[in-house]
């Protein structure tokens, strides 16, 4: 993608092209370098401080289409005159805190300096006490102009350069030195004068003259300006003497300067053509006047040669970030997912365990309920039974009590005697035929007087026997006594001669049986 370096003043645009590799100066290859005057200076409509963005960004668009510059990265220098430039001596910190010191120590020294303003710095001298920084700012209005005049013609901005810092790049990159010296670089009525120890600007200045000076009184008006920039830095910390002069520009141009600073300096003074510092293309037109292409083509070499600007206002110095050891952090995230992996497979395992344990216990818990369930019902059984033999009813008592009280076998038969037990109480169901009715409420008052709680005749029909009119079906209920206390009824209930046959009645036949869930005993008679 081409590399494009704009620089504008009041009265012409100036434009250099390069194409090539992105790395080493050789590599880089100039195809275009051109001024192109934007009117009469004395015409205010030509001038592009007067122009409106959109007007300047035409004017942009047709000289990059009549080169055949149709898209590319630009890069804009700016002038001295566009920033604001202060001197800021600092305490000693860490070099990775100095920016966030340098914007903080901006917001005193600066005129209207805010967190929109665009700020870069370079360190110029350093001692025990701390450091002393060149800081500069470009305010919001002059970048946000800047930035759409670049895009709306085309290109995509990659930096905003100062063009002081940019020529003594080129220098630097074709005469490298660790002297302090002076570079000079002429523009039109104006020159960037700036002072550079170990190759790095230290002081600059910016100077002009009326647009009524000719070539020659501007010439001979430069080298007091040099000699003013020079007792300026001698007032700097650890000022050194100036060795030489270096002006960029051609010396046939320039002739009345040469004489100017051969004479009045005792130091020695180099004319720089910038274009013999760079390569060019086959077509390449070298312009006729040279000055203030010295920063364009430093601009283009330092953002093709992978080293980052001297001053950059799209790109400053920023705080160091650590940077990250990506083999630890890779040992780390393994180390870390190796756990989380562990510990996910223990916490199914445990659940799991827990699950079937907890399975297992429900099944047993089951299993013992079914067992438990069976264990009372056969308890239920049991208590039944064992309310039958201890229930406080003495069965055999209770029969000869019975037998004593019902009529003798000629006025009554009983077929079965049922006994059982209940809850509260115990019961008699006696069926048979009775000779009469007068015969049956005869035996219902004697079984009333007795000690039962309740006599019912349930069933009282005819008889088809001649002797027996009635069958009966008594229901007789009788309380639950301990054995001990049950008494026996007074002999005078009965004759002697009911005793007997009561007797042979009760040494009748008897016949048991159980039914669920009370016992009882059966007798047929």
């Amino acid at each position: 993608m081409p590399q494009v370096a704009l620089n504008w003043d009041s009265h012409r645009i100036r434009l250099a092209v390069a194409s090539g590799g992105k790395a080493g100066v050789g590599r880089v290859r100039f195809d275009r370098a051109v001024t192109v005057l934007l009117g009469d200076s004395r015409d205010d409509e030509g001038r592009t401080g007067e122009l409106s963005t959109s007007r300047l960004a035409d004017k942009l668009s047709a000289i990059l289409e009549r080169y055949g510059v149709s898209r590319g990265e630009a890069t804009v220098v700016v002038a001295r005159s566009d920033v604001e430039m202060r001197e800021l001596v600092l305490p000693p910190v860490p070099e990775e805190e100095l920016p966030d010191l340098v914007r903080f120590q901006a917001r005193s020294h600066f005129t209207s300096f805010n967190d929109d303003w665009l700020l870069d710095y370079i360190r110029i001298a350093t001692s025990d006490q701390g450091c002393t920084v060149l800081a500069m700012a470009i305010s919001p209005e002059q970048a946000r102009k800047i930035r759409e005049t670049v895009e709306l013609a085309g290109l995509r901005l990659r930096h905003i350069v100062l063009r002081p810092f940019a020529a003594a790049e080129l220098v630097r990159s074709h005469h490298p030195g660790t002297e302090c010296r002076v570079i000079l670089e002429p523009l039109w009525r104006q020159a960037d004068i700036s002072i550079v120890r170990n190759d790095f600007v230290v002081l600059t200045r910016t100077v002009r003259v009326p647009d009524t000076y000719s070539d020659e009184q501007f010439d001979a008006w430069l080298p007091d300006e040099i000699r003013r920039t020079i007792a300026a830095a001698s007032n700097q910390t650890a000022a050194e003497d100036v060795t030489g002069i270096v002006v960029c520009g051609g010396q046939a141009q320039h002739r009345k300067l040469s004489d100017e600073l051969g004479g009045k300096f005792n130091i020695p003074a180099t004319f720089f053509d910038p274009f013999d510092a760079v390569s060019t293309g086959i077509e390449f037109e070298k312009p006729d006047r040279i000055d203030g292409f010295a920063s364009l083509l430093g601009s283009i070499v330092q953002s093709t040669s992978g080293e980052n600007h001297a001053v950059d206002f799209l790109n400053p110095r920023r705080v160091v970030q650590p940077e990250l050891d990506k083999r630890k952090i890779a040992i780390g995230g393994g180390v870390a997912a190796g756990i989380l992996v562990f510990l996910l497979a223990w916490l199914w395992w445990t659940f799991s365990s827990r699950d079937a344990e907890i399975d297992r216990l429900v099944r047993s818990n089951n299993q013992l309920s079914r067992q438990v369930e069976e264990i009372e019902q056969q308890a239920n059984r049991v208590a039944v039974i064992d309310r039958w033999r201890s229930g406080g009813v003495n069965w055999l008592e209770e029969l000869y009590q019975l037998s004593l009280l019902y009529p003798d076998p000629d006025e009554s038969r009983l077929n079965q005697l049922v006994a059982a037990v209940n809850v509260n109480d115990a019961s008699f169901t006696a069926k048979g035929v009775m000779r009469d009715q007068a015969t049956l409420d005869v035996t219902n008052s004697r079984l009333m007087d007795g000690h039962y709680k309740n006599v019912d005749v349930t069933r009282k029909a005819p008889s088809s026997s001649s002797d027996f009119a009635l069958i009966i079906d008594h229901a007789i209920l009788l309380p639950l006594f301990d054995v001990e206390t049950v008494g026996k009824p007074p002999l005078a209930a009965a004759s002697a001669s009911s005793a007997k046959s009561r007797a042979e009645t009760a040494s009748s036949e008897f016949a048991i049986g159980r039914s669920k869930p009370s016992a009882s005993a059966v007798i047929s008679r």
